[in-house]
C-alpha cells in the first residue's frame, strides 16, 4: 500500500511509538493482511473469537487498526472494554456510554444490549482488550460474575459478537471460563510475531508513508532489522516504532528540514533495540526529575522512577492506577504528582484511558520489573498473598500461615525511598485480615504449647510420684526391718536365757506372755536366723 507523504510539523516524529494503531491509522498500518482477512472470517463465523499472541505482537493494532478498517461505520459498534478496577463495571460504563435510549436500573445486560441494539442498528461488538488484567489484577468472585454474563450474552438471541484478546501465558488461567462458554477455545487467532519479508513490508510502507527516505532502500531496512530482532530472530511492532522514532531523532538532529533520510551510518549510530528501550525509559525519567526538581516542587531523589514502579505488578504486566491510588501508595508524592504524571503522558512513558494512567506498553514494564530490588518486590509479593488468600477464605476458610505471615512482617519493615514511610500499604479489611490471621496463629501456638506441656508433664509428674511411693516404701521397710531386728533379738534372747517362765519351746511359743508383736517378732528372728545357720 502506498500513501501520500504525512504533513506533520519540522522535527516532529510521525511514528507511533507504543502506542496502538487505531482506525484513523489506516494508511500507515502494514504487514498484517493476512491475520486481518483471518479475524474477520472467524467472527463470521462464531460470535466470540480468542485472539492471543506474545506481548508486542500487535494485537491491539490487528483489532483497533486492521479489523477496524473492515468494517463501515454502518455494520459494526464496537465497544472497547478495559477491566479498570472492575471488568463487570467496566462493562456497564461502556454500554452506558453508547446508549441513546436511558436504561433503566435493574435492567438485565442482555437486555441492555438489545437496547443499544435498537438505537444504533448496528451489531454490537464487545473488545476486552488485554484481558489477562482480570487474572493479573481480579478477584475470583469478579471473574465468576464476568464469566455468567458473556454466557448469558452468548445464550442469547442477540446481534452481539465478542472478542477477548490477551497475552498468550495467560491462556490456561481460562479454565475456569471455559466452564461457563464450552466454546471459549473453538475459534482463535494467535497473533504470530511478524516474518522478517513483513517488517520490510512495514518498514518501508511506514518511511514512504512520512515522507522519509532509506539510504539504501531494501538494504537499510534489513540493516533495521537486524538492530531490532531478538534472539529468535523475531521482531516486534512496538519496538520497531520505537526504534524509527529514535532514529528520526537522529535524522532530525543532523538535518533540520522537513527532508529525512535514514542512512546505515545513523542506524549503526543508533545501536541495538535493548539499549534503546532501556536508555530511553532512564534518559526520560532523569529529563523529567531534573525538570521537578528546578522548580522547587519538593520533588525526592529517585522519586519519578519510584513513582514508575507503581505501574507495574509483581507479575511484570502493566496495570493502570488512577491519581488518587497513586497517592495512596506514595503519599510522599503529593507536592508533586500531578505535575510528574502530565510530563510522564507528554514524554509517551504513560498514557492515561477513562481515568487511569498506565503504561505505553508491557515492553516499558519489563525493564521497569527488571530493575526492581529485593525490597519492593517483597512488598508486592506480600500484597499479592494477602488478596489471593482473602479471596479464597470465603471457600476454604484458610487463613495465613507462618511463613506467610513471615513474609508480610518482613514487607512490613521495608521503607519508601520518598518519605520513609512503611512502604506496605494494607487497606483497612486486609490489615484486619492479617491481624486475625496472627491471633489465630498466636492461639494455636498457645494451645499447641499447653498440649504439649500437658503430653509431657502428666507421664513424668506420674513417674516421679511412683519413684517417691517406691522410696517411701524402701525406707519404710526398711525402718520396720531394723526394728523388727531389734525387737525380735531382745524377746529372742530374754526367751533362750530362760528369764521367760515358759516350758519347752513348743508350748513357750504358744504360751508366751509377751506382747504378741514381740513374741511373733522374737520367733521370726529365731526362724531367720535357724535358716540362716
Amino acid at each position: 500500500m502506498t500513501a501520500a507523504p504525512s504533513s506533520r510539523p519540522p522535527g516532529h516524529s510521525p511514528f507511533k511509538f507504543l502506542d496502538p494503531y487505531g482506525e484513523q491509522d489506516r494508511a500507515i498500518f502494514f504487514g498484517r493482511d493476512k491475520e486481518t482477512d483471518a479475524l474477520y472470517h472467524l467472527l463470521g463465523e462464531a460470535r466470540l473469537v480468542l485472539v492471543y499472541g506474545r506481548s508486542g505482537t500487535g494485537k491491539t493494532s490487528l483489532i483497533q487498526c486492521g479489523l477496524a478498517n473492515r468494517f463501515s461505520s454502518t455494520n459494526w459498534l464496537p465497544m472497547m472494554v478495559r477491566r479498570r478496577t472492575d471488568i463487570n463495571a467496566a462493562l456497564l460504563e461502556a454500554m452506558a456510554a453508547h446508549a441513546i435510549s436511558p436504561i433503566p436500573a435493574g435492567t438485565t445486560l442482555v437486555d441492555a444490549l438489545r437496547s443499544i441494539y435498537l438505537d444504533h442498528l448496528r451489531p454490537i461488538y464487545l473488545i476486552f482488550d488485554q484481558f489477562e488484567e482480570l487474572f493479573v489484577l481480579g478477584t475470583p468472585e469478579e471473574q465468576e460474575r464476568f464469566y455468567a454474563a458473556i454466557a448469558a450474552i452468548l445464550q442469547a438471541d442477540i446481534a452481539c459478537r465478542i472478542i477477548i484478546s490477551l497475552r498468550e501465558e495467560y491462556l490456561a488461567a481460562l479454565d475456569r471460563f471455559e466452564q461457563f462458554v464450552p466454546t471459549l477455545f473453538d475459534k482463535r487467532l494467535r497473533v504470530e510475531p511478524m516474518t522478517g519479508a513483513n517488517v520490510e513490508k512495514v518498514i518501508l510502507g511506514t518511511v514512504s508513508a512520512h515522507g522519509i527516505r532509506l539510504e539504501n532502500g531494501v538494504a537499510t531496512a534489513r540493516k533495521i532489522i537486524a538492530q531490532i530482532q531478538d534472539n529468535r530472530h523475531q521482531v516486534q511492532l512496538a519496538y520497531l516504532q520505537v526504534y524509527l522514532d529514535h532514529l528520526f531523532h537522529i535524522g532530525a538532529k543532523d538535518n533540520p528540514s522537513d527532508a529525512i533520510v535514514f542512512d546505515d551510518a545513523e542506524v549503526d549510530e543508533a545501536g541495538k533495540l535493548g539499549d534503546i528501550m532501556s536508555g530511553f525509559l532512564t534518559t526520560q525519567e532523569a529529563n523529567i526529575q531534573d525538570a521537578l526538581e528546578r522548580q522547587g516542587c519538593g520533588i525526592a531523589k529517585g522519586g519519578v522512577s519510584r513513582l514508575m514502579e507503581e505501574f507495574v505488578s509483581a507479575e511484570g504486566t502493566k496495570q493502570p492506577i488512577s491519581a488518587d491510588q497513586l497517592l495512596a501508595r506514595v503519599p510522599g508524592a503529593k507536592p508533586w504528582l500531578a505535575k510528574a504524571l502530565d510530563a510522564l503522558v507528554g514524554s509517551r512513558l504513560l498514557r492515561m484511558v477513562d481515568a487511569h494512567f498506565e503504561l505505553a506498553h508491557d515492553a516499558l514494564a519489563a525493564h521497569i520489573a527488571e530493575r526492581r530490588g529485593d525490597e519492593a518486590k517483597q512488598v508486592l509479593y506480600a500484597e499479592r498473598l494477602v488478596r489471593n488468600c482473602m479471596d479464597e477464605f470465603p471457600q476454604t476458610g484458610t487463613l495465613l500461615n507462618p511463613e506467610e505471615l513471615a513474609l508480610i512482617s518482613r514487607a512490613q519493615k521495608q521503607r519508601d525511598p520518598i518519605d520513609g514511610s512503611q512502604r506496605l500499604k494494607l487497606q483497612s479489611e486486609a490489615a484486619a485480615f492479617v491481624a486475625k490471621s496472627r491471633s489465630t496463629l498466636r492461639r494455636r501456638r498457645i494451645r499447641r504449647i499447653v498440649t504439649l506441656a500437658l503430653t509431657f508433664l502428666v507421664p513424668f509428674l506420674l513417674v516421679v510420684l511412683w519413684l517417691a511411693s517406691l522410696q517411701e516404701t524402701d525406707e519404710a521397710k526398711a525402718r520396720a526391718s531394723n526394728e523388727t531386728d531389734v525387737m525380735g533379738y531382745t524377746a529372742f534372747n530374754r526367751f533362750y536365757d530362760g528369764t521367760d517362765p515358759v516350758g519347752d519351746y513348743d508350748e513357750k511359743r504358744l504360751e508366751c506372755d509377751y506382747a504378741e508383736a514381740d513374741c511373733k517378732t522374737a520367733f521370726r528372728y529365731y526362724d531367720a536366723l535357724d535358716l540362716h545357720n
